[in-house]
């Protein structure tokens, strides 16, 4: 049997609302114009009264816009987190991009995917229809 490393805050808190589901059509997301990350394939979660987060696959972001940091954050629904910042020419957001890389097993659906602060000034986010 694989190890399991369920979410602690679902043990303390087992009517936590959280969904991660296919997002259903396609995304971009452009940061100062540039496409930083395009997929048919992304997740959407939705979780309590937070807003939706799109993440993306990471063989569908360009990593030419991400500089890895040495932010980590802890989220007992999801696990760690790891940030890059994004920056365009001389426009960069600290922070503006997120992964967790071993997810507990409730959160699985979002590994090897990449989340952006698309909320922030500079961010765009595009839908379209997804033809494959």
């Amino acid at each position: 049997m694989a190890n399991l490393q369920p979410a602690p805050g679902f043990v303390k808190h087992p009517d936590h609302k959280m969904d991660i589901t296919p997002a259903g059509k396609g995304y971009e997301i452009s940061y100062q114009g540039k496409l930083i990350a395009r997929s048919s394939r992304a997740m959407l979660l939705e979780e309590g009264n937070y807003q939706g987060r799109l993440y993306f696959p990471k063989s569908d972001v360009s990593e030419e816009y991400l500089t890895a940091n040495s932010l980590s954050t802890y989220c007992p629904f999801k696990g760690n987190a790891r940030y890059w910042n994004v920056k365009v020419g001389t426009e960069s957001i600290e922070n503006g991009a997120w992964a967790y890389d071993t997810p507990f097993d409730e959160s699985r659906a979002i590994e090897a995917h990449v989340c952006f602060y698309s909320e922030k000034d500079g961010f765009s986010v595009t839908e379209f229809e997804d033809v494959a």
